[in-house]
């Protein structure tokens, strides 16, 4: 199984994550294997959004996670 590049975010002492920032990943369905894909995280909505549209316009199945929303 292929290697995933995992994005964390490290805590401060308190136990809170350091971004708190609204965030923005892509998810979608990959035709070669059916398995959920990402992509991101993105800080600016609009750029999300865009790359959401390019995919749901090549009838690719995919969404969009928000964070610290």
């Amino acid at each position: 199984m292929a290697d995933k590049k995992r994005k964390y975010y490290k805590t401060n002492n308190d136990g809170i994550a350091l971004n708190q920032n609204k965030e923005f990943l892509l998810k979608w369905i990959s035709h070669k294997d059916g398995s959920v894909m990402q992509e991101g995280p993105y800080s600016n909505e609009k750029d999300a959004n865009d790359l959401l549209s390019k995919y749901l316009k090549n009838g690719i199945c995919s969404w969009l996670v928000t964070y610290n929303d």
